[in-house]
């Protein structure tokens, strides 16, 4: 495939994935919460954020494995 037409595919993907973060919860949230309603709403920090982490352990440890395997 040609230069150009990896771009023009490339684009054209990253278009539509950020296009699809602007689209609207199809199921809203019917429970208000917040201080007139109670308590604030509780925000889930642990999904993403775990995975994140331990990958970044694991590629660290790859980098310093092969930094060790080259000298």
């Amino acid at each position: 495939m040609s230069d150009m037409f990896k771009y023009l595919i490339s684009i054209i993907f990253i278009f539509f994935v950020v296009s699809s973060f602007g689209q609207d919860n199809p199921f809203p949230d019917t429970t208000p919460c917040g201080p007139p309603f109670g308590d604030p709403c509780p925000i889930p920090l642990d999904g993403g954020v775990s995975v994140l982490i331990a990958a970044g352990l694991i590629y660290g440890g790859k980098k310093v494995n092969d930094l060790k395997k080259k000298d």
